[in-house]
């Protein structure tokens, strides 16, 4: 399983190949909480990496940009997972816009989704 590393603001997010089998994704989360990270993960997934991330905005922001990610390019196994993964993303775009005062991209980004479904 080839995992890359990325330190973006202080916050380590790990990535995974897409081709990996389930049981290597699940134990990819595991590692993460094991590691003592208190904080939820947001997983976003494309269909040739898996993202780990902390559930922040800044964070999903970031790969969200460095990545180069639109709606488009996210996959999920199913609606219901397509679903939660909107509900997550209009929380931290909640966040997003009362911490800067502006609209935010990860709204956006779920606006974008929803009209896909």
């Amino acid at each position: 399983m080839r995992m890359i590393l990325i330190r973006v603001n202080g916050v380590l997010m790990l990535s995974s190949q897409a081709i990996q089998s389930t049981p290597n994704y699940k134990a990819l989360i595991a590692s993460r909480k094991r590691a003592g990270n208190g904080v939820a993960d947001f997983v976003v997934r494309t269909q040739s990496e898996r993202w780990v991330i902390p559930f922040n905005c800044e964070v999903l922001k970031a790969l969200l940009y460095q990545q180069q990610l639109k709606a488009t390019d996210l996959q999920f196994s199913s609606e219901r997972q397509c679903q939660g993964f909107i509900r997550k993303l209009l929380i931290l775009a909640a966040q997003d816009e009362c911490r800067h005062r502006s609209p935010s991209d990860l709204a956006t980004l779920a606006r974008e989704l929803i009209n896909q479904q």
